[in-house]
């Protein structure tokens, strides 16, 4: 056990947040080393394509063009406000929401909807938002639910 005497907090603090710096390094870096041979597993992505690699335009973002499609609710997270609409972070989520089949798409309509506020003029989202519109409008007129 350790004994850190009369200023055993402090000193406990200390060596705590040291272990966890030295436990995130030893994780984080190997795995951006290894970027190339993560891209085909897509739940990694909310590791790398983070708020603050945004804010950054860290250079993990260019392997979004590359990376496999995540699901549509991780897609849709991407579309808040914390990513800032950045170019491609919202191409890869329109490359996602184009995978998918328009009948799960339309599912997600609202949330659609609702994300057009933070586009930025770019028109990824009021595109991809009136194609699924137009789907839902022919499919109901032609009587397919």
């Amino acid at each position: 056990m350790l004994s850190f005497g009369d200023s055993g907090p402090l000193l406990m603090m200390c060596y705590l947040c040291n272990l966890v710096y030295d436990i995130l390094i030893f994780l984080v870096f190997p795995l951006q080393s290894h970027i190339l041979d993560l891209r085909c597993i897509p739940e990694a992505l909310p590791y790398f394509v983070t708020p603050n690699a945004v804010d950054e335009d860290s250079v993990l973002l260019q392997q979004l063009p590359h990376w496999a499609a995540c699901s549509i609710t991780q897609a849709l997270e991407f579309l808040t406000p914390a990513y800032k609409g950045h170019p491609r972070v919202m191409a890869y989520v329109l490359r996602v929401l184009e995978s998918y089949p328009p009948e799960r798409v339309t599912f997600f309509m609202p949330q659609l909807v609702q994300s057009l506020r933070y586009d930025d003029g770019v028109g990824y989202l009021m595109n991809l938002t009136i194609c699924a519109y137009v789907n839902t409008l022919v499919q109901v007129w032609l009587g397919k639910h």
